[in-house]
């Protein structure tokens, strides 16, 4: 009994282990290959600016840009509803999801208000809406 449960453990194991790596090499593959994921600012004093999103799960918010926010809107009149800690993107097996981290005043994503801490896949084209302020455009596909 002691032997079928180790070995039901090492083969659990091992099917994780190759997961964990499948994806990796996906997604580097992707990178390697041309795959964009960013978002472009469509409104304010930051129109038509783009931010790379190459590290997951990436924070978007208002104030300067670092480590853990790959998305920073200027500190500005025109961005003083958006919060700092206002949505992430998260990557799952190569897909994308949007969550609302408990914003103020809110994340809709095509027109559709977010639920706090609930993940929305995005898809390229997205466009999501940052309190009611700045609209941003989701890019997750080869570069063109």
């Amino acid at each position: 009994m002691v032997l079928v449960d180790a070995l039901h453990l090492a083969f659990l194991m091992g099917l994780f282990f190759f997961a964990v790596l499948a994806w990796r090499w996906s997604w580097e593959g992707r990178r390697r290959e041309g795959f964009e994921v960013a978002f472009e600012v469509l409104d304010g004093p930051q129109r038509g600016e783009r931010f790379p999103l190459t590290r997951f799960p990436a924070l978007i918010g208002r104030g300067k840009r670092g480590p853990r926010k790959a998305v920073a809107l200027e500190d500005c009149p025109e961005h003083r509803r958006i919060s700092r800690r206002h949505a992430r993107v998260e990557e799952r097996q190569g897909r994308f999801f949007l969550v609302d981290v408990g914003s103020k005043n809110g994340t809709r994503l095509n027109g559709q208000q977010l639920v706090p801490h609930r993940p929305y896949p995005l898809t390229n084209g997205d466009e999501v809406l940052l309190a009611e302020e700045i609209r941003l455009r989701f890019h997750g596909g080869p570069q063109g």
